[in-house]
């Protein structure tokens, strides 16, 4: 059996890696792919009526032979849980489209070489909405990497993406929570044991304009209100329109009851904030 994935550098597909291998039968680790070439940012920003719409992306040679780059310019979104997914140019509400120019679409890349792509924008007036994209760029002969195992192979195909965000003027940072409750789940354990697993779960949209950075705290109390424990939550990008389930694993705790108030930082001048009143048994 053979078999080929894709690995985009700049999105956090290693759960979606390991579980394409698991479907295929592989419990081997995959070794580290190599840098063949590298890209100076992994995001360009273009802010309209004050940034120049014409951006240069730099691209270095980390080999010492020739290279030819693929570059394609796609789609991406976030889905709720954070994860990247992209599409064809012009699917999404959210693409740039047409406006968007890339050049060139081939590149040749000699080695320990710096060389560069120009990011152009068209925009559609003073009320352009903006958008945003990603530009993907890929080795058309990259080094062999195979992974074989009892006869199987996987052949990884690396690309990276430079997300391309075009800011409208006058962005708006907005947001509300639109659901807040403890669930439990039953987790599998390395050894095949199961365990019983707390975690609140906050919805999060973005009624504004602008993307967010939303900063996530927890605040563990009793049904006295005694602090007992204050935790980090994870960081959740939302993009304009769009909305997150951010999730927070609570600890082990004593039968009793409880109060988890969440504070959502998304860089207004206003922090949200949700309280879920539980039980343990």
């Amino acid at each position: 059996m053979t078999g080929r994935i894709r690995v985009n550098l700049g999105f956090p597909l290693r759960a979606l890696l390991w579980l394409a291998l698991g479907a295929a039968g592989f419990a081997a680790p995959i070794r580290t792919v190599p840098a063949q070439f590298t890209v100076l940012r992994l995001e360009e920003h273009i802010v309209l009526g004050r940034d120049s719409l014409t951006q240069v992306i730099q691209v270095r040679s980390e080999s010492d032979t020739l290279q030819q780059l693929r570059i394609e310019v796609k789609d991406w979104i976030r889905d709720s849980l954070g994860n990247n997914l992209y599409d064809s140019l012009g699917t999404q509400p959210s693409s740039c489209g047409g406006r968007l120019e890339v050049f060139p679409l081939a590149l040749q890349l000699p080695p320990r070489s710096t060389q560069y792509l120009r990011v152009s924008y068209a925009p559609r007036g003073a009320e352009d909405p903006g958008c945003w994209s990603i530009i993907l760029l890929e080795a058309v002969k990259p080094p062999s990497l195979v992974q074989r195992v009892e006869g199987a192979a996987v052949t990884l195909t690396v690309l990276t993406g430079v997300k391309l965000y075009i800011h409208r003027a006058g962005e708006v940072s907005n947001g509300a929570i639109d659901y807040a409750d403890v669930e439990e789940r039953w987790e599998i354990g390395a050894a095949g044991d199961s365990a019983l697993v707390r975690e609140l779960v906050v919805r999060f949209s973005n009624t504004g304009t602008s993307h967010l950075q939303v900063r996530t705290k927890l605040e563990l109390r009793t049904e006295r209100a005694s602090l007992l424990r204050e935790i980090e939550g994870p960081e959740a990008y939302i993009t304009p329109g769009a909305f997150r389930d951010v999730i927070v694993r609570l600890p082990e705790l004593a039968t009793g009851r409880y109060a988890a108030i969440v504070l959502l930082d998304y860089g207004a001048s206003e922090i949200l904030a949700a309280q879920v009143e539980f039980s343990i048994p």
